[in-house]
């Protein structure tokens, strides 16, 4: 049984841990400690949906950045308060539990860091002020349960269709548009030596992306912006309209197209003027300008932006 969740739709305080199992590898001691929905008697895996989001990095690495900005931005601030919210109670619960869940495996907390659901990167695009998600396609925590298990994630376009290409890079790609069903399954404590941490796990069940499209236009009707008229041609087009308003008995509109031709006139008087005085400018103050834009002229051909991923590390 289950419920696929909005973010608005989950009360933090309905999410409850399960008993605590040891996972080994050869490397590594783990702590898997399950988490759950409390929904009446029910214990619900926690599935929930992302706002839609427009993706600004194409897929890399096994590694997909969700920028936290929604294209609705009145959700933007929703889901990066219940990412927060989530965090710290993540923190909050395993500074209370955390002896209970650990026992004898650890013998302090004060070693542990914790990985935050929210990413902080290194980028002076806007885009990523309030920070981001990372997520991961193929389960790399799948080694713990089941290392037999095959990625049972699902990507759909925008027309529904189950996409079985697995060349991420080829379909998620900057600009595309993504909505994003993850389930929070519970947190992972990595015991080894000095280096120990918690983070929660996420399994990213399916995607559903729109590409980016740029839509054809075709202009029927006149539609030039009278606004970007010479001076000349604004006075022609005026004086037509008020020729053919003469008879017509509304004299708030004549008073108004008259007013319009008087500004022509002066607004061209003023342009004549302008170019006169440019005219009359010498060749020594050409010069001058010209050596004053070669000595600013500091251009050079911009360096590709760095993006560099980093946690919110917490110790406890």
């Amino acid at each position: 049984m289950y419920k696929i969740f909005s973010i608005e739709e989950i009360n933090l305080e309905k999410v409850n841990y399960l008993g605590p199992k040891k996972l080994e590898t050869s490397e590594s001691k783990y702590i898997f400690i399950p988490m759950v929905y409390k929904n009446n008697d029910n214990n619900l895996p926690i599935l929930f949906q992302l706002p839609s989001i427009k993706l600004n990095d194409t897929y890399k690495k096994d590694n997909l950045l969700l920028p936290i900005n929604t294209l609705r931005g009145t959700r933007t601030n929703l889901l990066k308060t219940f990412l927060n919210n989530l965090d710290e109670k993540i923190i909050n619960d395993f500074k209370t539990q955390g002896k209970k869940w650990c026992k004898e495996m650890v013998s302090s907390l004060k070693n542990i860091e914790y990985k935050a659901l929210v990413n902080d990167i290194d980028d002076d695009d806007q885009v990523y002020d309030n920070g981001v998600i990372s997520l991961t396609l193929e389960d790399i925590n799948k080694s713990l349960f089941n290392k037999n298990m095959e990625s049972s994630i699902k990507i759909y376009n925008e027309r529904k269709e189950l996409i079985n290409n697995k060349k991420y890079e080829e379909i998620l790609q900057k600009g595309n548009i993504v909505q994003c069903i993850i389930e929070l399954k519970g947190l992972i404590i990595m015991i080894n030596n000095n280096n120990n941490e918690i983070y929660p796990y996420i399994k990213t069940h399916q995607i559903r992306y729109i590409e980016e499209k740029l839509f054809d236009v075709n202009l029927e009707d006149y539609s030039f912006l009278e606004s970007e008229m010479e001076p000349q041609q604004q006075k022609v087009l005026l004086t037509q309209q008020y020729q053919q308003l003469q008879n017509n008995p509304n004299k708030t509109m004549l008073q108004r197209l008259e007013e319009n031709i008087v500004e022509s006139d002066e607004s061209s008087q003023e342009d004549n003027e302008e170019i006169n005085l440019d005219e009359s400018s010498s060749d020594s103050d050409d010069s001058e300008l010209i050596r004053k834009i070669t000595q600013n002229d500091t251009s050079s051909e911009e360096m590709p932006k760095k993006v560099n991923k980093k946690f919110f590390n917490k110790k406890f």
